[in-house]
């Protein structure tokens, strides 16, 4: 069930499972509320039994939900959302309600972070609390409800004052707006980029903003339903849940929106179907559909155009040509994933005939990424036929699992032979990720590796919980042991020793699917 989390039969009699606090319903922390349940994704109402509440507390903060690994991103949505019984121990000074919310929107994840508010009793709705509502709901569009908490919230400092301004603007009331904004200035809260939407919204002047102003989310909404004119967003630096808004925004520029687009897609807010509706819904001229694919654009509009052209095309060596340019331009930009997920329905359709085996190694990994490891197969196969070789033997190994595909002393030397700079860290964490994945690595070529791999600094206090809570099934807690280990850079920056320890104790918590999903990427960082 979901909601809040309802206390167990157990409970009600006043007994206590094993490191859990249990209580009746009505004295239950608010900080055990979720959305998720089990049937929906959720890690279960006993996911920190076991787990030291000061564990969770010093390390939920330090979640990171900024990797562009979309596995990740789903470990992350659904440990935040389950609802949960509060581990046992003292509570300190941490509002874990309020690091859950935080982590929410820094994940880009506003409305999800809306909902979990919404199913909080008012009594636990802090002001930061309702900055995150109230920013969903400008970003979903809803001005009026955000107005209204705006209106009732009563604050004076930065955010409110801001808001409230843009608030009486927008409905109408530019005397009252007027008379917030020099509030404003008087307080020291001011700034041109933020004076001149003001000018705009009150009709004393035209602005053009050189930046998007502070609260960005209801800077964003008021200018769009002012007609002013946005600047592109510098996506790579800006917040998700703006880039979230941004890829919505008609009044944004067709590039920002687009790139905005790709960046939640990396990041694994939106799914490959998203990217591609938005690569899809781009306009162009009928000579630059007709021009072929030899001059293209490097940036977002130039993939939205090999999209395009790729889709229509009917002939088999120009589509595989469409698709090789698209994933290589993409793997540059470090979008690989997020445009091979877009392209792989178009990709599928292409039939992997002798002719095109010179594609294989080019395509193979896009279908892997995109769950067409069986297809990708083929493929491979056809281009060991064809060609007498494959570089992409430890890829298509992780994918399909021991079962499908046993340790190949050949195929894992054909790879090594590829590698240039780093081959022993390349090397390392492959071999750790397929270990992990249930492989049999022959100790000779562990040992092949000992001389020349990097002395790594290996969080053994870390690695070592996360052994111990996969060991005891305290499921919540490798999660977040797991995905603090993986840190900011994600599958593709982790060492091997992280890796390993990661992907193994999801394994044996019951989350294989999402420890191969992780897998994947991280072989994908390390292949070429």
């Amino acid at each position: 069930p979901t909601g809040s989390a309802a206390a167990p039969d157990a409970a009600a009699a006043g007994t206590a499972r094993e490191g859990i606090e249990v209580a009746p319903l009505d004295a239950l922390d608010p900080a055990a509320i979720g959305i998720l349940g089990p049937e929906e994704g959720g890690f279960g109402l006993d996911m920190w039994a076991g787990t030291p509440r000061h564990l969770v507390e010093s390390l939920l903060p330090r979640l990171p939900v900024g990797a562009a690994s979309p596995a990740m991103h789903d470990l992350a949505r659904r440990l935040l959302l389950s609802e949960a019984l509060l581990p046992a121990g003292e509570a300190r000074e941490v509002n874990l309600l309020g690091v859950r919310i935080e982590r929410l929107r820094a994940a880009g994840e506003l409305a999800a972070a809306a909902a979990l508010i919404a199913r909080a009793p008012e009594s636990a709705v802090e002001p930061d609390f309702r900055r995150d509502q109230v920013d969903a709901l400008w970003l979903a569009g809803d001005r009026a409800q955000a107005c209204a908490i705006v209106a009732a919230s009563g604050l004076r400092d930065r955010y409110w004052l801001r808001s409230r301004a843009v608030c009486q603007a927008l409905a109408g009331d530019p005397d009252e707006g007027r008379l917030t904004l020099a509030l404003i200035d008087e307080l020291g809260y001011g700034d041109p980029p933020f004076a001149a939407l003001m000018a705009a919204l009150v009709g004393d002047g035209a602005a053009e903003l050189a930046s998007v102003p502070e609260p960005a989310a209801a800077a964003t909404a008021a200018a769009a339903a002012a007609d002013v004119a946005l600047p592109d967003l510098a996506v790579n630096g800006a917040e998700p849940a703006l880039l979230v808004a941004w890829a919505n925004l008609s009044e944004a520029s067709a590039d920002a929106r687009l790139g905005a687009a790709e960046r939640i897609a990396a990041l694994g807010v939106i799914d490959g179907a998203a990217l591609a509706a938005a690569y899809a819904a781009v306009g162009f001229a009928p000579e630059e559909l007709s021009g072929g694919t030899a001059r293209i654009d490097a940036g977002p509009r130039g993939t939205a155009l090999l999209y395009q052209v790729v889709r229509a095309e009917s002939d088999g060596f120009r589509r595989a040509e469409g698709l090789r340019q698209a994933l290589d331009l993409a793997g540059r930009r470090g979008l690989f994933l997020p445009v091979a997920r877009a392209f792989a329905p178009v990709l599928a359709a292409l039939q992997p005939t002798p002719a095109l085996a010179p594609y294989a190694e080019a395509l193979a990994p896009a279908l892997i990424v995109s769950g067409r490891a069986g297809l990708a197969r083929m493929w491979l196969d056809m281009a060991e036929r064809e060609l007498g070789r494959t570089a992409l033997w430890p890829l298509l190994a992780v994918a399909l699992g021991p079962d499908q595909e046993a340790w190949s002393v050949a195929g894992f030397a054909a790879w090594a032979a590829t590698l240039g700079e780093e081959r022993a860290r390349h090397q390392a964490v492959v071999l750790a990720v397929l270990e992990a994945e249930g492989h049999v690595v022959p100790a000779g070529t562990w040992d092949g590796l000992i001389g020349d791999a990097p002395l790594e600094a290996i969080p053994f206090a870390l690695l070592r919980g996360l052994d111990v809570a996969a060991t005891s099934g305290r499921r919540g807690a490798v999660v977040l042991l797991g995905l603090v280990a993986l840190g900011e850079a994600g599958p593709a920056g982790a060492n091997a020793a992280s890796m390993n320890a990661v992907i193994k104790a999801l394994r044996q918590s019951d989350l294989a699917a999402e420890a191969r999903a992780l897998a994947v990427e991280a072989v994908l960082a390390h292949i070429r």
